[in-house]
């Protein structure tokens, strides 16, 4: 569907494959045994360019579950290559966990916490979408997701086309 509505005129859409990297139910991506495959169908689609993949880590301050976490994002990208397929982008690793993602290989890391401090705003917009603010966390990501689109030139997380 991306692919289809892309504008012939305009460069290809760049776009990392999500992976599941926890195994968390609250998070979304493909199995990482199906990251590969995906990956395939991505960068056969006529304008789209695979360039890699994106995953978060499960919050905790075990660096070495982190680590492993992240090294299976980083393996996905080394059979995406011996694949064939050109994988330069490991978008992994966020403030608190930014270490481990950038020892395991990360080349993006999302520090908007570092910079700009927590969101006050999320609390807020749960209690718009759900008196249970503990079960509006999922429905608030997804939200998010959804209303925030990045830049025309590329697209961050792709779970199923």
């Amino acid at each position: 569907r991306l692919s289809a509505q892309r504008p012939a005129d305009r460069a290809p859409l760049e776009v990392l494959v999500q992976v599941n990297i926890s195994g968390e139910a609250t998070k979304s991506g493909v199995a990482p045994g199906e990251a590969v495959a995906l990956a395939r169908s991505v960068a056969a689609l006529p304008r789209l360019a695979f360039r890699g993949f994106m995953g978060i880590a499960e919050p905790t301050a075990d660096t070495a579950r982190q680590r492993s976490q992240f090294a299976t994002l980083a393996r996905c990208r080394d059979e995406a290559r011996a694949a064939g397929l050109a994988a330069d982008t490991l978008s992994m690793g966020m403030t608190d966990d930014m270490e481990s993602a950038i020892a395991e290989g990360a080349t993006e890391v999302r520090i908007g916490t570092a910079i700009f401090g927590t969101r006050a705003v999320r609390f807020t917009m749960a209690r718009l979408l759900s008196p249970n603010v503990a079960r509006a966390g999922g429905t608030l990501s997804r939200l998010w997701s959804t209303l925030v689109r990045p830049d025309c030139r590329s697209i961050t997380a792709v779970s199923r086309l």
